[in-house]
């Protein structure tokens, strides 16, 4: 296989940001930096499920048009779900039950911060395999009914045709 990668791909490549130890958002953040290369010639953020970038910041519009979410972050069965179990009441389900909620919930919140209304658009990549099974169930209902399982080898042209269909302004 003929290595494709050249000076002139490296050096078009879009920057890359991570979520960092100081506050995301804010004047001066990262996320301010990232936002403007973004939406002038792309960029790439890397983040964690729960982390900074997951509560208060909207990636809507141009600023988060290919997700990918490797993994499913399941919480551990830690003393804190016991508490958040106890607080709330919820005596009736068995634990894994609880774990598996949460993490969906975090799965769905996710996906949400990428499509903020209704003109919205991003291919979400689901990279772990438990996406197809039995708790598939827990995403969200447009989630399921755009659930699309590729080949890594069909990928390419896949997003080329889904960013096909939209017009970015």
């Amino acid at each position: 296989m003929e290595n494709d990668f050249t000076h002139e791909a490296f050096v078009n490549f879009p920057p890359l940001y991570t979520e960092q130890t100081q506050q995301f958002v804010g004047h001066g953040s990262v996320f301010d930096e990232y936002s403007k290369t973004a939406l002038e010639r792309g960029a790439i953020l890397f983040g964690v499920f729960g982390g900074r970038q997951s509560e208060g910041v909207n990636f809507s519009d141009g600023l988060a048009r290919l997700v990918l979410l490797v993994g499913l972050p399941y919480p551990p069965d830690s003393i804190k779900l016991a508490l958040k179990r106890q607080d709330t009441g919820n005596h009736s389900g068995p634990p894994h039950l609880d774990r598996t909620l949460l993490c969906y919930k975090n799965v769905n919140q996710c996906i949400g911060r990428a499509m903020r209304h209704r003109m919205d658009f991003a291919a979400v990549l689901l990279l772990d395999s438990r996406y197809r099974g039995k708790d598939a169930k827990y995403l969200s209902g447009y989630v399921q009914e755009s659930l699309r399982q590729r080949a890594v080898g069909d990928l390419e042209s896949a997003l080329e045709s889904f960013y096909r269909t939209f017009h970015d302004d």
